[in-house]
């Protein structure tokens, strides 16, 4: 569900972008809040499976990485639902929030990639070190922007909605969160066919 999801929130700009009310329609239906709860809840669902995992096993120390995840990903939740009279706060607020990300899904990765012996369990050790440099690329299109709203060269945020912009962020971020939820849903499936005394 989860992959499900994040497929059609990815692809949701080129939906935006073919003519057509359904698709326009579908568009919208993907960018929502009610979408975002939704992947926010099954994203929470798999990390607390991460962390009851990691109680199973006396050596692994994975789970205490992704509890702090849990943290981070509920904040920047919040941080995304809120409206900011100064819009500098939201980026600032957001850019911290995408650094915090980036911190804790590199060390969810790096911990399973390292403690952990099957395939399965490194192929999702690898989807969060993509998904950490998916959080990197976006912190520095934050921090651009950020720049370019200090500098006076924009003086309308909805210049960031452009299609010219719209597209940049796609093309960074977009394929990168794909190949993680891609690479989690290959190491699920794996996990499945392994034994709990291979880890």
């Amino acid at each position: 569900m989860l992959l499900l999801v994040s497929t059609m929130t990815v692809l949701r700009y080129p939906f935006y972008f073919i003519s057509g009310d359904g698709f326009h329609k579908m568009a919208s239906v993907f960018g929502s809040d009610d979408m975002k709860t939704i992947e926010l809840c099954l994203y929470l669902l798999f990390a607390f499976h991460m962390v009851m995992l990691d109680f199973k096993f006396p050596k692994a120390t994975f789970g205490r990485c992704f509890r702090y995840d849990i943290v981070v990903s509920i904040v920047n939740f919040i941080v995304l639902m809120m409206t900011y009279e100064i819009v500098v706060f939201g980026f600032v607020a957001k850019l911290t929030v995408e650094l915090l990300a980036v911190i804790t899904t590199y060390f969810c990765g790096k911990s399973l990639c390292k403690t952990l012996k099957n395939h399965g369990m490194k192929d999702i050790g690898f989807s969060y070190l993509l998904l950490s440099l998916r959080h990197l690329i976006y912190s520095i299109i934050l921090f651009v922007q950020l720049c370019i709203i200090y500098s006076g060269a924009l003086k309308e945020v909805d210049n960031f909605f452009t299609d010219v912009w719209m597209l940049i962020q796609w093309f960074l971020l977009m394929p990168v969160l794909l190949c993680s939820r891609v690479m989690l849903f290959k190491g699920c499936m794996r996990l499945k066919i392994h034994r709990h005394d291979e880890i």
